[in-house]
């Protein structure tokens, strides 16, 4: 599952509402943790994750590259080659 806020929406809490709702729904069918991913150009990311209380647990190193084919210039130039997991214990 993808999680994507529109711009105009950005910044007003959907997003995080959104995984506010997914955590909840995860602790009321008795869910130990959440498990996320990001690709390694997405800072903005990272830090939303981890603002919540997610830790990254594990790099896939060249999963996207993989996925993709081939190298993507993602983000402020950074090439979109791996995938990084986060958890959240509940």
């Amino acid at each position: 599952v993808n999680l994507a806020v529109l711009p105009k929406w950005q910044g007003r809490g959907v997003a995080h509402e959104l995984v506010a709702q997914v955590i909840e729904t995860a602790r009321a069918e008795g869910a130990s943790r959440v498990i996320v991913a990001t690709a390694n150009d997405n800072p903005l990311a990272l830090a939303f994750y981890q603002r919540l209380g997610f830790v990254i647990t594990g790099i896939l190193v060249g999963k996207l590259l993989e996925h993709h084919g081939e190298v993507e210039v993602g983000f402020a130039g950074i090439p979109v080659r791996d995938e990084i997991q986060l958890e959240l214990r509940l």
